[in-house]
């Protein structure tokens, strides 16, 4: 019984909500009217050969997220993807050890907007 009570305290306070229901990562969608394909880097990570509409992984946290996206032709686009509080944290009101991990995997926060509409400008040579 002892060991039962000590592995459902464990659970409880191992337990955080936000990152549970939501994780460390979110998908944004980026589009555009381009049709070539483009080259796509999101915090160091490079995707090729990317057509639109694209989802891209970025982790969430407090601080922003800057994508550039890069087409033959045209003038690179960067996005700049601002973070606001994720509701689903508040489930955890009563569990401080469920804010902490929430808080240390940033699934506090959400992207602001989980759609991006880029404008490219044709290269003038």
């Amino acid at each position: 019984m002892k060991r039962i009570l000590i592995i459902l305290l464990v659970a409880l306070s191992m337990s955080s909500c936000a990152t549970i229901f939501s994780g460390s990562k979110a998908n944004v969608t980026l589009d555009s009217e381009v049709d070539g394909r483009a080259t796509v880097v999101v915090e160091g990570r490079r995707y090729r050969n990317v057509a639109f509409p694209c989802k891209v992984k970025i982790s969430r946290g407090f601080n922003e997220t800057a994508v550039r996206v890069t087409v033959d032709g045209y003038a690179s686009e960067v996005v700049v993807i601002k973070k606001e509080f994720n509701p689903i944290a508040l489930l955890n009101l009563a569990e401080p050890f469920g804010w902490i991990l929430d808080v240390a995997t940033g699934a506090v926060t959400r992207p602001k907007y989980d759609y991006y509409w880029l404008e490219f400008v044709p290269k003038s040579y």
